[in-house]
């Protein structure tokens, strides 16, 4: 279950990474693109250990 929830953690950070780059690149909004990158990594850390305290 933990490898799953990783997985799915990973293919998530991803795509909100791309969207953080975009929104860095394109909109020149660079204080959204941090805020995402932060919670983002905070995603990909923390899904898989809430997954097994569960």
């Amino acid at each position: 279950m933990v490898f799953i929830a990783f997985i799915l953690a990973a293919f998530v950070f991803v795509k909100t990474v791309s969207y953080g780059i975009y929104e860095w690149k394109q909109n020149q909004n660079k204080v959204a693109s941090i805020i995402i990158f932060i919670l983002s990594f905070v995603v990909l850390f923390f899904t898989p250990f809430l997954v097994y305290l569960r």
